[in-house]
């Protein structure tokens, strides 16, 4: 079972009640195939390690019905890889449901970072594309995944893996990474996250990543 939770907007904080929450509706089983995502789990050696990343997007209408969508980090481990998948959401009898889209799924060799602000049709065909974050590696070192460079006296290419932008082709999403690389170095840079920003006011959307540390 995977509940939804509607909070409402009146909710109080007081030295008595330090933080109280007004749930308005919880809304069950939320998701018409579930086994879907189960059984592609299994596919990736995912099972059981379900992550649900508060890093997902989840205000996008990605097929034009006027309901917000949600593209979602399913399960992780660093040992592995992450798996993420486009959930769409539907409206049964006043009840908030979701479709899982099997098309539109994603796995790689690298630890989900942050998409909440970097979904969007970056190319102008109305497909809605993923600019996809990546952590640096969490797992215990030497237990990389193959995609990491073990041999490399490079910290960068030790522990980062390159960010992953997924254009999306309507029957799922083509593949371009490789472009962020740290200095003068053929290793992932680390970074904190992106944004997509249309900074010339050209109707198109840029990306802007910035560091930890602050330095970029």
């Amino acid at each position: 079972m995977v509940p939804l939770v509607v909070f409402g907007q009146n909710n109080v904080t007081t030295e008595e009640n330090p933080f109280t929450i007004d749930i308005i509706k919880v809304h069950k089983n939320t998701i018409y195939n579930m086994d879907d995502i189960l059984e592609d789990e299994k596919t990736y050696n995912l099972e059981n390690h379900h992550h649900l990343s508060r890093f997902s997007s989840l205000d996008i209408d990605w097929n034009n019905d006027q309901l917000n969508d949600i593209f979602l980090n399913i399960a992780a481990l660093p040992e592995i890889g992450s798996f993420s998948g486009l959930l769409l959401q539907e409206r049964e009898n006043g009840n908030i449901k979701f479709r899982y889209i099997p098309t539109h799924k994603v796995f790689f060799e690298g630890d989900a970072g942050n998409i909440a602000k970097s979904v969007e049709d970056f190319n102008g065909d109305g497909l809605i594309d993923v600019y996809y974050h990546t952590e640096n590696y969490h797992g215990e070192d030497g237990n990389q995944p193959s995609s990491y460079d073990l041999d490399d006296g490079n910290y960068f290419c030790r522990l980062e893996t390159f960010d992953k932008f997924y254009i999306n082709n309507g029957q799922g999403f083509d593949l371009i990474e490789g472009f962020d690389f740290h200095d003068n170095s053929n290793c992932p840079k680390s970074h904190a996250g992106n944004i997509k920003v249309d900074i010339d006011n050209d109707s198109s959307y840029e990306i802007i990543g910035v560091t930890g540390a602050g330095d970029w």
